[in-house]
């Protein structure tokens, strides 16, 4: 393997754990905004309307199957009555793996 071949397999890798780190994190943001949905006592257009979101967003969020601009987690943050920082407070196996590697 050439030293470029080998730069090319490294950068791969590397992108391909970013993309898992990333999939981690939105899944378990979605779990977050489930739990706190639940235990508002919310259904899923109630929070929608809350949160000034299209009805069918909260699906896409809680299942992890969305990115999420600043301005649409600050509304999350709102409708929670959380500061961005309180709603983040949660952790991802692949974020532990990764900060306990640094």
């Amino acid at each position: 393997m050439t030293d470029v071949d080998e730069r090319r397999a490294a950068q791969e890798r590397k992108r391909q754990q970013q993309e898992e780190r990333h999939r981690a994190f939105q899944i378990a943001f979605g779990q977050r905004v489930q739990q706190l949905r639940k235990e508002r006592g919310w259904n899923q257009d109630e929070f929608a309307i809350q949160a000034l979101l299209h009805r069918a967003h909260p699906n896409k969020i809680e299942n992890g199957r969305t990115d999420l601009r600043m301005s649409t987690v600050q509304n999350i943050a709102d409708a929670f009555n959380l500061s961005i920082d309180e709603l983040l407070r949660f952790s991802t196996k692949s974020q532990e793996s990764y900060d306990s590697k640094q």
